[in-house]
């Protein structure tokens, strides 16, 4: 058995739409490709609940078709700031002089909306694949809640 990376440089990016839930891509590049290879995006299907684009064309026209998600319906508003405050006053989205407030809403999931369950389900993976252990959430279980930052610009 080899140690030998078969895929050189591999870069695996993934891009989400965070205001459609919809919206997924995978694109996988990599210079050179040794003879025995996996197909990493068939690999990454496997892991996937849903499916992703990988075409990037695909992508947009699935984010232009998706419907708007709407975070207020999340849950329970718990606490609200000034975008700046939420931004540390000195960086983020708060120095590009945003100007807004930004919102906690608190739910369980398994109370939340079909269309969060399906946001969530898209980024499950990211755990997976990123953190040793991880396991899937169910979603049905009481036990999990949900805190999302919400930030609503003046001008929307």
């Amino acid at each position: 058995m080899t140690t030998e990376t078969l895929l050189q440089p591999l870069l695996v990016s993934l891009l989400y739409c965070g205001t459609r839930v919809a919206a997924c891509r995978v694109d996988v590049r990599w210079e050179d490709r040794q003879p025995g290879a996996d197909d990493v995006v068939t690999l990454m299907q496997a892991w996937w609940p849903q499916p992703f684009a990988t075409d990037k064309a695909d992508f947009l026209q699935r984010v232009a078709a998706a419907p708007a998600l709407d975070f207020v319906q999340l849950g329970q508003q718990v606490a609200s700031m000034p975008a700046r405050a939420a931004a540390g006053g000195s960086c983020g989205a708060g120095s590009s002089g945003a100007v807004g407030e930004v919102k906690l809403y608190h739910s369980r999931l398994a109370d939340t909306a079909d269309w969060f369950k399906d946001l969530h389900a898209r980024l499950q993976p990211l755990l997976i694949f990123t953190v040793d252990g991880a396991n899937y959430i169910d979603v049905t279980d009481p036990k999990w809640e949900i805190v999302a930052a919400v930030m609503h610009a003046e001008d929307k």
